[in-house]
């Protein structure tokens, strides 16, 4: 009886594990629905300071310091953009806790846009309307940190690699 749980309860984890996907991809193209046409900027974000600090001047994303910013006109890296981020591969159930943004994916039509803010010290993305609400939020898999990182590594050339990725060693909620 024992054993038969045990393999259940593998069972179990190993499907709660690889479930991440489609609940996040139907958000996703829910909230990209209507901005097909959009105009597309990539934001490198700056790390903020450990402990409390005094507001900094300058350019922001919502609350966060923009280090760079990047127009997208290249309808490829738009499309891959988009590919990515409606990609149930890119999603995982693993959690931790930071929430540091390194880069922001925003898609803007007129006065309506919305921010995908990426953390990929905790594999985080948030997304966050023109109104400034949290309309979601969901886990990145190791494929989707991938991803990312060549999209990421493709715009700044120049700038370097990706801000710092959790280890698959780093525990994780």
């Amino acid at each position: 009886m024992r054993t038969a749980l045990r393999v259940l309860g593998l069972f179990v984890f190993v499907a709660l594990a690889s479930c991440g996907g489609s609940k996040e991809v139907n958000q996703v193209k829910s909230l990209l629905n209507g901005l097909e046409h959009a105009e597309v900027t990539f934001y490198q974000l700056k790390e903020e300071p450990e402990g409390p600090h005094e507001p900094t001047p300058g350019p922001k994303l919502h609350r966060w310091d923009i280090e760079n910013e990047t127009v997208i006109t290249d309808p490829e890296m738009i499309a891959s953009m988009r590919a990515v981020l409606t990609d149930p591969s890119t999603y995982g159930t693993m959690e931790a806790a930071c929430f540091e943004p390194g880069m922001a994916i925003r898609f803007k039509s007129g006065e309506q846009y919305i921010d995908f803010v990426i953390c990929l010290h905790c594999l985080q993305i948030e997304a966050i309307n023109s109104a400034g609400k949290l309309c979601g939020h969901w886990i990145l898999s190791n494929a989707g940190i991938s991803k990312l990182e060549n999209i990421y590594t493709a715009l700044h050339k120049d700038i370097g690699s990706a801000p710092s990725v959790a280890s698959p060693s780093t525990p994780t909620k």
